[in-house]
């Protein structure tokens, strides 16, 4: 089975390289955006006739969130939903899986109880309204695609709220973090270990959930990642309204996995999740 994987030098794509590569029975390579843009329709389908791959897990996206509010209101829909359609065409042309990247901001976050797949979509930000245009794109143009959607996603390449806390706690002894904003962290890890799965069952189509099992809100999240970390911290929890920010985030934005009797097996709990990125972060040295 040949794997590309696009948007490689993120947080993901890196996860899901270094886990796969050199797995029996795949091939994956993977591009950055310097080697594939995935907004220039042309360089897609040029890509895609030379390599000819079984399946493309869709990484590439803008996921700046409240800079796509403003400046980067335009590249986050070129990205987004020019670049996902455009991936989505060219994948249906060669007869490709396409597996797309999603979200959980692709709701409003009103469900207490969290989302299901076949929960109304109502994005509060720009951000959320790309990648569900992005959705759409992808379930249109390529019939033998999955979308699927993740939350709080974080891993031990690139920029996310764990390391945010960790630096933080180098140069602060209090912190004041989100306590009414609910999500499931999801580690980059685990997430691959889901779509690697995912890709051997053939027979799931439309969209599926895949995120860490279990919720909590950031303030919990950091009083977890300060516990494991064996650091001092003192963690007040305060409002969402106490930081103005460009873009509104749901309040509630679990995600229910309700597909998972068709083969699509339940990740981990979100604590052991992060247990296993302080294992992965200190078996490469990075972390105390």
């Amino acid at each position: 089975m040949k794997i590309l994987v696009n948007g490689a030098n993120g947080q993901l794509g890196q996860s899901i390289i270094q886990d796969w590569s050199g797995l029996e029975g795949i091939s994956v390579k993977g591009f950055s955006r310097l080697e594939w843009d995935i907004a220039d329709a042309q360089q897609t389908i040029q890509i895609m006739n030379e390599e000819q791959p079984d399946v493309v897990i869709h990484c590439a996206a803008y996921t700046k969130v409240d800079e796509a509010e403003g400046t980067g209101g335009y590249s986050s829909y070129q990205v987004n939903v020019e670049g996902t359609r455009n991936v989505a065409s060219a994948c249906q042309r060669v007869g490709a899986r396409m597996v797309y990247v999603s979200t959980d901001y692709v709701f409003d976050g009103n469900q207490s109880s969290g989302c299901t797949e076949s929960a109304p979509t109502n994005p509060l930000n720009w951000y959320g309204q790309t990648k569900r245009l992005g959705e759409l794109w992808t379930l249109a143009l390529c019939k033998n695609s999955v979308v699927v959607r993740t939350s709080w996603l974080y891993g031990i390449d690139g920029a996310n709220f764990v390391w945010t806390m960790l630096n933080l706690a180098k140069k602060q002894d209090m912190l004041y973090v989100v306590d009414d904003q609910y999500g499931s962290p999801t580690y980059t890890r685990d997430l691959g270990d889901g779509l690697y799965r995912l890709i051997h069952t053939p027979q799931v189509k439309g969209i599926v959930h895949m995120s860490n099992v279990g919720g909590c809100t950031w303030y919990h999240f950091a009083k977890k990642i300060f516990l494991f970390a064996d650091l001092e911290m003192q963690v007040v929890p305060v409002e969402t309204k106490e930081f103005i920010r460009p873009a509104q985030r749901p309040v509630t934005s679990n995600l229910i996995h309700s597909r998972a009797g068709e083969g699509i097996e339940h990740l981990p709990h979100w604590t052991k999740g992060l247990a296993r990125f302080f294992l992965d972060g200190r078996e490469r040295g990075l972390l105390d």
